[in-house]
């Protein structure tokens, strides 16, 4: 029963151990879990909700000026669990996976099956055997999110964390169909909402100009532009960079992606890209590149082609850093390069639900922060579905740039194509054929190479094991690669296996070519837990062989941990390298840890860079502090002292005016002394905006506009009479943010990362009233880069349904039914609330808005073999109808 399932989710909650602490808004300021807990505290019944459902009964909880108590009793009871209470232990079973939890009321513990906490025992208590817990206390640990209305007597409470058992059947759902129908939160799905592309919209351009003097080259002035706009049903994207002598980068891609394959009106069509593209990758081949051409893919754009590694790539400013983030922990860092562009290929990554995030750090203090959490699966397709992608390009050429490099390069028209078709549920097989143009160097000579290559692979799962085998022939030097992986889920934190052999004379842009060419790789990764809150080690280690059988042999350590709360990333690399004749060089080590405290005011992060192999020598120290004085106005210095050359100093400044980014900075080094200035700004047009001028970046990201509005008139637009509603509760993919609210009561969400669809809720319970609602409340969309998405929620006067059910035997007796299913569907088909019937049979359903439903009452406690028991009925509400609307509802027991 759904609200079964809810119970659930909240008892899992107490079992969840790495889970964060959640933002706490409510009528009583709760305390932190580690702060002592008030003696002081007085009763109350509340009504109490889970996720948006109702519990049964009334509930007893505690409460006092700073803190709330919740009762475990029942949710153990609806969880079908067990517990067992002692003078100075209580102990919580969950049978659904055999969790337990221990809470020693003598010593302040709480100990789960890997983790021990520290608690105050007044934050737990019993009284008439019944246990409360502080509800600071499943904050501080827990992924909840708790609201108490003393005033209206309600108990609101989130909880983002599904049973275990309820997560491997959700992936394992997303692993064996991953173009589903579409997600749903709590069983509510979120209707999609079409947003057409624009013949001519949205023109934006975010612009940077630098001017930099130092004292040993001298004065230069460089500009970079990213502009995008919707014209004839494309995005499209230019960039340029250059410098007082003139132009030195320009790339442009027009390019459409529909992330529910539908592209155009073609089933099954999910992205089209021409201009400046990057040519399809491929195992064993890799890719030619960036070239002019077109590709297109017919295939969820969601979907990887490894589940052991995947590449991230996006827009910035030229110069900045990236940093790329997994679950947290630092995992790889570069340089946004010239053309504008950051790329993390071949990342390691896990199985499942990967979280990740790339972090671009400005030269002044600027921070912007990406998310690109994705799920891997193993590739496996359904059976009798087909995906295919392809491309075709022209090497070294540029649609708007033709460089002195290009122009002597020879160039060809390549070509790549792929089809993927599934064979069963545990077999989906691969075809791939692809042309290359390869240019090396060979005694001071540039040799183009053309090569065709053809290739097979098999991807299979047997029991919870995936693996991947396939193999790649170049035609022309008729030479062969073969490369295997595997996933081992029951070792460790689960271990990719990566294995790769090509034969000599293959020759690709992945491989190489002659006696540098690879010849055999082996790879392995894992990331391993640690218990007691000691963080995590994903651990890398690769050999690799080349055709002259000189070898590398590297070994990568990424420690991840909390230091009093400061998040400490160790990257620990040891590599050595074998000679062809055999030798083997000294192994080399590099030792690498970052830090940083965020206050909100002041950001302080710090890195330290030495050697450990063959001699432990300290390299370099960094050192840097942000002071915010407010979100627009930012002052940073920073120290770097490397041990070998002496200091430098540094002090920025970045002023964010309303329309641009003023930023300047003055370094101090032992060679040189350097000062600099940047100037950036964004401006466009944007219909219903018009044409303006802003700080804040535009071209390169996605924004979300939300407008919440009373609709007194019920025409579901805003007319110039109906108010804004303030005060929402917005929620991002189950994440709660923090909107920009302008004058007029709009909500606008920044920095979204573009053709990611994205699940918007607002917090229908945060309204000004019970009886305002809308049916706009939950919707999902895909915003799209330097566009403006924007959500009408129509809020209106609502009804609430109750009544009663009952059942009644052949004496025609009616008897109330308890546990009994309510739910309610919109004309649409989308089921909107839900609750069950109490000991008397009562039951009430809030917030339904003026239209037609259809109430669907089932229950099991009717049938002796639990089939499930079903009525309905039908229900319009007009506009204005604010009295309760009763419903009652009678099942007829059959005669015996």
């Amino acid at each position: 029963m759904p609200t079964r399932v809810a119970y659930y989710l909240f008892v899992s909650a107490l079992v969840s151990f790495h889970l964060s602490l959640q933002a706490n808004e409510a009528d009583i300021e709760l305390s932190h879990a580690t702060q002592p807990c008030k003696k002081e505290r007085y009763n109350s019944i509340v009504e109490a909700r889970i996720n948006s459902t109702s519990f049964p009964e009334f509930l007893e909880v505690y409460a006092n000026n700073e803190h709330l108590w919740l009762p475990i009793e029942p949710l153990i009871f609806f969880a079908e669990g067990r517990l067992q209470h002692s003078l100075e232990q209580i102990q919580i079973t969950l049978y659904a996976d055999g969790e337990t939890l221990n809470i020693n009321l003598a010593d302040g513990f709480i100990n789960t099956m890997r983790q021990q906490f520290r608690f105050d025992p007044e934050c737990l208590f019993t009284i008439d055997n019944n246990t409360f817990v502080s509800a600071s206390l499943l904050e501080a640990y827990l992924n909840l999110k708790i609201k108490y209305r003393s005033s209206e007597g309600f108990v609101d409470i989130y909880s983002g964390a599904p049973l275990p058992r309820d997560r491997r059947i959700q992936r394992e759902a997303n692993w064996q169909k991953l173009d589903s129908a579409g997600p749903t939160s709590f069983e509510q799905a979120f209707p999609r909402v079409a947003v057409p592309y624009g013949f001519v919209e949205g023109l934006y351009t975010d612009a940077t100009i630098s001017l930099q003097d130092d004292s040993s080259h001298g004065s230069n002035t460089n500009f970079n532009t990213f502009s995008t706009a919707e014209a004839f049903g494309l995005t499209h994207t230019l960039f340029t960079s250059g410098d007082e002598k003139g132009l030195s980068s320009a790339r442009w891609t027009a390019s459409r992606t529909s992330p529910y394959g539908d592209l155009f009106g073609i089933p099954n069509l999910y992205q089209v890209s021409l201009g400046d593209i990057t040519d399809l990758s491929s195992p064993m081949i890799g890719s030619s590149g960036l070239s002019r051409g077109i590709k297109f893919q017919a295939a969820p754009v969601t979907l990887t082609d490894n589940f052991s590694s995947t590449t991230i790539e996006g827009d910035a400013i030229p110069g900045w850093d990236a940093e790329l983030y997994i679950e947290g922990v630092l995992r790889a860092f570069q340089k946004v390069d010239e053309n504008g562009r950051f790329n993390f290929n071949e990342i390691s990554i896990s199985y499942g639900t990967n979280n990740l995030a790339v972090v671009l750090y400005g030269p002044n203090g600027e921070v912007e922060k990406l998310d690109y959490s994705q799920i891997v699966s193993a590739g496996m397709l359904p059976p009798g579905e087909v995906y295919t992608w392809g491309s075709l390009t022209q090497s070294n050429r540029s649609m708007l740039l033709e460089s002195h490099t290009l122009a002597e390069n020879e160039s060809s028209v390549n070509y790549s194509f792929r089809s993927d078709w599934g064979v069963t549920h545990n077999l989906t097989l691969s075809g791939q054929i692809v042309r290359q143009t390869e240019t090396f160097s060979f005694l001071s000579d540039d040799i183009t190479g053309k090569y065709d290559f053809a290739g097979l692979e098999a991807r299979s799962k047997i029991t919870s094991i995936n693996f991947t085998a396939g193999f790649k022939r170049n035609l022309q030097t008729e030479a062969n690669a073969f490369y295997f992986n595997t996933n081992l889920p029951n070792l460790l934190s689960g271990i990719n296996l990566n294995f790769e052999f090509a034969n000599n004379e293959f020759n690709s842009n992945y491989t190489g070519s002659g006696a540098a060419a690879l010849r055999r790789n082996i790879r392995f990764s894992t990331n391993i837990q640690l218990p007691n809150r000691l963080g995590s080690i994903f651990t890398i280690g690769q050999h690799r062989q080349l055709q002259n059988y000189s070898a590398t042999e590297n070994l990568d350590l990424i420690y991840g941990h909390s230091l009093y709360k400061l998040p400490v990333t160790h990257n620990l690399t040891f590599n050595r390298r074998k000679a062809a004749n055999g030798s083997w060089e000294d192994p080399i080590g590099n030792y690498r840890a970052i830090t940083s405290y965020d206050s909100g005011l002041f950001l302080i992060r710090s890195e330290l860079l030495a050697s450990v192999f063959p001699n432990i020598k300290a390299e370099q120290f960094n050192l840097q502090f942000d002071y915010r004085r407010s979100d627009h106005e930012i002052y940073s210095a920073s120290f770097a002292h490397n041990f070998d050359q002496g200091n430098s100093f540094s002090l920025n400044s970045s002023h964010q005016y309303e329309h641009f980014n003023l930023s300047a900075s003055l370094t101090h080094g032992a060679r040189e002394n350097t000062i600099a200035a940047r100037l950036g700004f964004s401006f466009g047009f944007a219909r219903g905006e018009g044409l303006t001028l802003s700080s804040r970046p535009y071209a390169r990201t996605s924004r979300l506009k939300i407008s919440a509005f009373e609709d007194l008139n019920y025409n579901m637009v805003r007319d110039d009479n109906e108010p804004y509603v303030n005060g929402l509760d917005i929620r991002l993919n189950n994440q709660f943010v923090e909107p920009r609210t302008t004058s007029s009561g709009e909500y606008f969400i920044d920095n979204l990362t573009a053709n990611q669809p994205i699940n918007v809720e607002v917090g229908q319970e945060y309204l000004s009233s019970n009886f305002q609602t809308s049916k706009h409340l939950r919707q999902q969309l895909v915003p799209r880069m330097g566009r403006i998405t924007e959500i009408q929620v129509p809020v209106v006067e609502s009804s609430i349904l109750s009544g009663k059910v009952y059942f009644k035997n052949n004496s025609d007796k009616l008897f109330p039914l308890s546990m009994a299913t309510i739910s309610a569907y919109h004309s649409s088909g989308i089921k909107y609330s839900e609750t069950i019937s109490i000991s008397d049979g009562y039951f009430s359903l809030e917030g339904l808005m003026p239209g037609d439903w259809m109430i669907k009452v089932t229950t099991r406690r009717l049938s002796v073999t639990l089939d499930e028991v079903v009525k309905t009925k039908e229900l319009t509400i007009s506009p204005g109808e604010l009295d309760i609307v009763n419903f009652d509802f009678i099942f007829e027991l059959p005669s015996s």
